[in-house]
């Protein structure tokens, strides 16, 4: 008897765009976590610039906020709109657009990936001359990229933050510095008549 050669199951292009899609989507998952301590972070700059009064510095971490919810949300849409394009059984013929949407998907994520790092964060903290006039260029920048709609939300969030910031603080009263005590008698205290009496008696008996 000859020997018989069994061949695995073959991966179309079909199973290849699924499996990209899956990894896609895990990364914006993970990356949505990362993001997350981004944006908190990003949040209590803009907060703290702008109650020191540097609300150019404000306003571009802010920017930068909405800039990169806006990536994330973007990206998660089109993986959507992917998926269900993937698995239709018109694929073939909508094989060209979904590879396309599948690498711009891949440039999306490289980008992110740049907007969680650390380092991002830190360049908005420094404040010698040269990081003020890279925050002009990213203010430039960022204010071309985003809608209307994000922008309208930026000075929004600037314009609360502004006003949490002019609040008055509350004080509270002083405490005194020593305890008050009662004033000490300054005379010997005499004894009650009655009291006197029964001395008197013991003394005699």
């Amino acid at each position: 008897m000859g020997a018989s050669s069994s061949k695995g199951p073959q991966i179309t292009k079909q199973d290849r765009a699924v499996l990209d899609l899956k990894i896609q989507r895990d990364r914006v998952r993970q990356y949505q976590v990362k993001l997350q301590h981004v944006l908190d972070q990003e949040y209590a700059i803009a907060r703290d610039a702008v109650a020191r009064g540097d609300k150019m510095r404000a306003k571009v971490a802010l920017q930068r906020r909405a800039y990169q919810r806006g990536l994330i949300e973007k990206t998660d849409q089109q993986l959507a709109t992917l998926q269900g394009l993937v698995s239709t059984i018109e694929f073939a013929q909508l094989e060209q657009s979904i590879m396309y949407g599948l690498e711009q998907g891949n440039q999306v994520l490289k980008e992110i990936h740049k907007e969680v790092s650390i380092e991002r964060v830190e360049e908005l903290m420094d404040r010698t001359a040269e990081a003020q006039d890279y925050q002009r260029e990213i203010d430039e920048r960022l204010a071309s990229q985003l809608t209307a709609d994000e922008q309208e939300e930026v000075e929004n969030e600037l314009a609360a933050l502004a006003a949490e910031a002019a609040k008055p603080t509350r004080t509270l009263p002083e405490a005194p510095t020593t305890p008050a005590m009662p004033a000490a008698p300054t005379s010997v205290p005499t004894v009650a008549s009655s009291e006197q009496n029964d001395v008197a008696e013991l003394q005699e008996a």
